[in-house]
Formats: structure tokens, C-alpha cells, sequence
């Protein structure tokens, strides 16, 4: 089997060969299991147990060696159904906190000189928050004018904006 279609359900590469290599094996040990895929013995035994968390392998003890069973891939589906099925039951408590606690951007077009103006008049109203602003000076010069802009920073300074 290509591990680049376990891999797009989710296996990273280590998991992947780690799990057809048990599944090929059927049991086996973690000296088994490094021989086999070519991985460090200490990394399959990180390995292994990730995939029994996530349910892709089993673990059984034979005296003191720890033998590793593969799932049935039927199984498999069937754990990922009750998964799929857990998640859509808690999503929309997750997407209520994710719409209560993230600001939404806020995107709005203005235009010409009285669009630009009102754009430095809505800044100077969000007093005591840090603001970020894009802007060529030259053009705002152009638009708006020297005496406008040294009056507008004045006041941006007096409300403590940054």
C-alpha cells in the first residue's frame, strides 16, 4: 500500500509506515517493528503509543515483552463514525465561543476628500487603543492639507492614541 494515502487521513509519515508495518506483521515487538520499517527503536515505542491513542493499534503483554496488534481496518471505520458523530454533536457549542471571541474584521469603502476625512475622524474616536494605519503622507497631504494634519495629530496625542 502507498503510505501517501494513509497519510492523507491524517498519518504522518512514522505513523504510517508504523502501522501497515504491525498490520503486515499482524503482532509484533518493538524490535520487530524497527527492523521491519527501518525506524530507531526508541522513536516506534513514541510512535506506537501515539497510534493506540488513536486507536489504530492494540497492546497486549506476553511475560515482560509488550506485543502490538493492528486494528481491523473495519473497526477503524467505525471509531471514526463515533468521532465524526461526537464532533458534529459538540460543534455548535464550538462555533458559539468561536463567534463570541474573535473580533470579525470590519471592511468599508469610502471616497474622495469628505471619505478621507471621515476615515482621520473615526481613528481620533477610538481613544486609549493602539491603531494600526497604512497610508502614503504625501497623499494625505495632497488630500487633506498641511494645517489639517497638524491639528489632527495634535488631538490624536491629547487622547493618548498610538
Amino acid at each position: 500500500m502507498n503510505i501517501k494515502k494513509l497519510e492523507s487521513i491524517g498519518l504522518s509519515g512514522k505513523k504510517a509506515k508504523i502501522y501497515l508495518t504491525v498490520l503486515e506483521l499482524g503482532r509484533a515487538t518493538a524490535i520487530d517493528i524497527a527492523k521491519k520499517a527501518n525506524i530507531k527503536r526508541t522513536t516506534v515505542y513514541d510512535v506506537v503509543l501515539e497510534l493506540i491513542s488513536d486507536g489504530y493499534l492494540s497492546e497486549s503483554k506476553r511475560g515482560a515483552r509488550r506485543i502490538f496488534i493492528a486494528e481491523d481496518p473495519s473497526v477503524l471505520i467505525g471509531t471514526f463514525e463515533q468521532r465524526m458523530n461526537e464532533i458534529k454533536e459538540i460543534a455548535p457549542e464550538l462555533l458559539k465561543i468561536y463567534t463570541e471571541v474573535i473580533p470579525k474584521p470590519q471592511l468599508r469603502f469610502y471616497d474622495g476628500f469628505n471619505g478621507v476625512k471621515r476615515i482621520m475622524e473615526e481613528r481620533l474616536s477610538m481613544s486609549g487603543k493602539e491603531q494600526f494605519f497604512w497610508s502614503s503622507i504625501s497623499d494625505l497631504l495632497d488630500v487633506l492639507g498641511n494645517r489639517y494634519l497638524q491639528s489632527w495629530v495634535k488631538r490624536r496625542i491629547k487622547r493618548k492614541i498610538w
